[in-house]
């Protein structure tokens, strides 16, 4: 079946906005010669790969391009080149990517729990506390519990470990301790130390690991990843990533390696913000950068870990953000498991403050509206949080948390002072994994260290 040749259809435009039209026109037409030769596309994978890669490619540099004299026209054209790579992959038809349309969008709520107006009032209504954590938790306890002989519920609560690679980053987001213009000991852990690290961690009771790294490409790229992800299954380990956003072909890549999920905050929904608080490097492509999850999930992720970073807007806002995206991956993707942080930013680099104060109580009830709307999803804490906070959330609605972590490279080695001058923020929860795994047990939990 013929179909609309693409070169025809935009070669105008092609030829008014880029720098270098007849390099870009050549790549239509690759994509017109697969797309109206179905033999072609059955026989020449790598040729398919190659032109599809290229458009992603060139929507990235798109994306990146803030600037555009017909923005109606420059979004039917990324629209096209999205979905023109989708169908060249022969992966499943869908709709084009509407992340940045829905997070800013007042609609998403509409059907849900709570309208906007509610979920405003109930976070900054501290009257609400009490009520909205004995909702949580009754909701928490009926999706997270496992009876018991005698009829007693067993909480369970999931642990893992972030174990982080690389400190190297090419970004300058102001509040991070990898920051580029940063003063550290930076450090790229090579395989052997990778798997001394992974053996620690087991030896602790962990199974559930996330691998973490700063950006830095000529290091920590998709390869690496891959040889990691397959040494580390082999130890019969659960892995998931928290890194920068990759194109789906690398996605693609890391699934097939075995890794099971991805997490990938947004940090800030605030376009203004963002731009502000990542003024250099990859991590300043506000778009790329919320698409990143559903490049994940369109290769076979379902486990999908989403966030805000506490302090850097206004919180309210931004858990409203939080929540239509979620409530859109999970509508455009229904078999994902998500789950949901809410890190807050206690110490950055020396130069930075965060702008906007989040007290305990406000930081219990936002949990507390996302558990009632995603009764069914993790919600994550990790060791930036104090030991009595983060046990009363564990009571209330928390369902993974992390323990005993470290965030600088090497940071499980048996010396663990002195880690200040490589990691990427200090942890508040020091309790050693035993010491966290003693105390659920006492309150009821059970452990699930594997996912």
């Amino acid at each position: 079946m013929k179909t609309e040749k693409l070169t025809e259809r935009f070669s105008q435009w092609i030829i008014e906005t880029e720098e270098h039209p007849e390099m870009r026109l050549e790549t239509l037409e690759k994509a017109d010669e697969l797309l109206n030769n179905p033999e072609l596309m059955v026989q020449s994978d790598e040729r398919r790969s190659h032109v599809a890669d290229t458009l992603e490619s060139w929507r990235y540099h798109l994306l990146k391009n803030q600037n555009a004299n017909d923005p109606i026209r420059k979004k039917e054209f990324l629209e096209m080149l999205d979905l023109t790579a989708n169908l060249i992959s022969v992966r499943k038809n869908r709709t084009p990517r509407k992340a940045t349309e829905v997070v800013h969008s007042r609609l998403i709520l509409e059907d849900n729990y709570f309208t906007e107006e509610q979920i405003r009032n109930l976070i900054t209504n501290s009257s609400k506390t009490k009520e909205l954590s004995k909702r949580a938790q009754a909701i928490t306890r009926s999706n997270f519990s496992n009876p018991e002989k005698s009829g007693k519920l067993k909480k369970r609560m999931s642990l893992y470990a972030p174990l982080y690679l690389s400190n190297y980053c090419i970004n300058s987001c102001l509040y991070c301790g990898f920051r580029y213009s940063n003063e550290l000991n930076r450090i790229h852990l090579e395989m052997p130390e990778v798997i001394q690290q992974a053996e620690i961690l087991k030896e602790n009771g962990f199974k559930n690991i996330l691998l973490v790294a700063g950006d830095f490409p000529k290091l920590t790229s998709t390869n690496y990843f891959v040889e990691i992800i397959k040494e580390l299954k082999n130890m019969d380990l659960n892995l998931s990533v928290e890194i920068a956003p990759m194109k789906i072909q690398s996605y693609e890549m890391l699934f097939s390696a075995g890794a099971k999920g991805i997490t990938l905050y947004q940090e800030t929904y605030n376009k203004e913000y963002y731009r502000i608080y990542h003024p250099k490097g990859t991590k300043s492509y506000y778009e790329w950068r919320l698409e990143g999850l559903e490049r994940a999930a369109e290769t076979g992720f379902q486990s999908l870990g989403l966030g805000i970073l506490l302090g850097l807007t206004d919180p309210v806002e931004e858990l409203i953000s939080l929540i239509r995206h979620g409530l859109y991956i999970q509508s455009r993707f229904p078999d994902s498991l998500l789950s949901f942080s809410l890190p807050r930013i206690y110490e950055g680099p020396d130069d930075f403050k965060p702008a906007f104060y989040v007290d305990d109580n406000t930081f219990i009830r936002m949990y507390c509206v996302l558990r009632s709307i995603f009764p069914k999803s993790h919600l994550v804490l990790s060791t930036r949080e104090s030991i009595p906070l983060r046990n009363k959330l564990a009571d209330i609605c928390i369902t993974k948390m992390s323990a005993g972590s470290s965030t600088a490279p090497g940071g499980y080695e048996s010396n663990r002072r002195n880690q200040k001058d490589r990691q990427q923020f200090p942890t508040t929860d020091n309790r050693s994994p035993l010491e966290v795994k003693e105390w659920l047990e006492k309150n009821d939990f059970e452990i699930n260290w594997i996912e």
